[in-house]
């Protein structure tokens, strides 16, 4: 089958996660004066806020799709909304995988491949995937760095220390991808990576950086959108303070395992973890955090939905 089959490891630490951070929330909520009666529609009154969470969520689907078909056009030229409903369809598949690993199989099923294309694809989709850690991860960095400084959460500060020389191995395997698969197809039980390093010679330094690009344009919007969601829920920690946990947030969430159907309660979890040294609104952290994964993880699965429909229409 082409899409990974979940681990059932995978599976159980996710749950577990959702568990404890659940229960996390649920002690919040009762410790914040009210409890669930705090609730008051008035941190829905700012639409001004949500409307433009809502252009963020565009611009941020455009610039993926956008760093999906740079990629995707090393292999095969192909239109842009052909791009766009393969991109729609990797999140739809990614929802009920671990660590959403179903994204871009999903992608690359829509496009509808040969066997040897989709060895291309795969290759390429590698490429993307690695700068999107590489990104996630030289901000989570800078804002540990930060953190420490302005001395906002003191115990991720092992973590420095771990995600350092992880972020600058990435980063040289990443400029040196043919190299390494050169190295490693020598050995006999490798060998079939050969062809990979083929495809990895072929992709030039100049897309490997507009990909990394992209890919911080992407991050930046993604942060962007979140600080407009807490300011429109009540949360309005200072600028720099809200940024600086905003990355974090997003660097934590990349670190744990789960399943995109159980990460709402993993999101209030870190969110309230984080948010909650520098506002007490529990209600506006957890509707934002909320809002943040409606937006952007189950509105664009509805179309993908419809894609994967019509892929199971055709035979495909």
């Amino acid at each position: 089958m082409f899409i990974s089959r979940p681990y059932t490891l995978s599976r159980l630490l996710a749950i577990l996660t959702a568990a404890v951070l659940l229960l996390y929330i649920v002690f919040r909520l009762r410790d914040q004066s009210g409890g669930l009666t705090a609730i008051h529609w008035q941190v829905f009154a700012d639409y001004r806020l949500l409307a433009l969470s809502v252009l963020l969520l565009v611009l941020n689907l455009s610039v993926e799709t956008f760093r999906w078909k740079l990629l995707v056009d090393q292999v095969s030229p192909e239109p842009l909304l052909r791009v766009a409903a393969s991109y729609v369809t990797g999140i739809a598949c990614s929802i009920l995988t671990p660590a959403r690993i179903g994204d871009y199989p999903g992608r690359i099923l829509y496009l509808r491949p040969s066997h040897s294309g989709k060895l291309r694809y795969l290759s390429v989709a590698v490429t993307g995937l690695v700068a999107q850690y590489i990104t996630v991860l030289f901000f989570g960095i800078s804002a540990l760095v930060v953190s420490l400084w302005q001395k906002l959460n003191g115990a991720l500060a092992p973590l420095l220390w771990i995600t350092i020389p992880v972020t600058l191995l990435m980063v040289w395997l990443y400029l040196n991808s043919d190299k390494v698969l050169g190295w490693i197809s020598a050995f006999p039980v490798f060998r079939r990576l050969g062809l990979y390093r083929e495809l990895a010679r072929r992709l030039p330094d100049s897309l490997k950086t507009n990909v990394v690009l992209l890919s911080v344009v992407r991050f930046v919007v993604y942060n962007a959108q979140f600080l407009v969601l807490l300011g429109a829920m009540g949360v309005n920690p200072p600028l720099w303070q809200g940024a600086t946990l905003s990355v974090l947030f997003f660097w934590i969430m990349t670190l744990i395992p789960s399943f995109a159907l159980a990460e709402v309660g993993i999101r209030g979890g870190v969110a309230l973890f984080l948010f909650g040294s520098v506002s007490g609104n529990t209600i506006g952290i957890l509707s934002a955090t909320t809002l943040l994964w409606l937006f952007n993880l189950i509105l664009p699965a509805i179309p993908g939905a419809f894609c994967i429909g019509r892929l199971r229409v055709s035979g495909k």
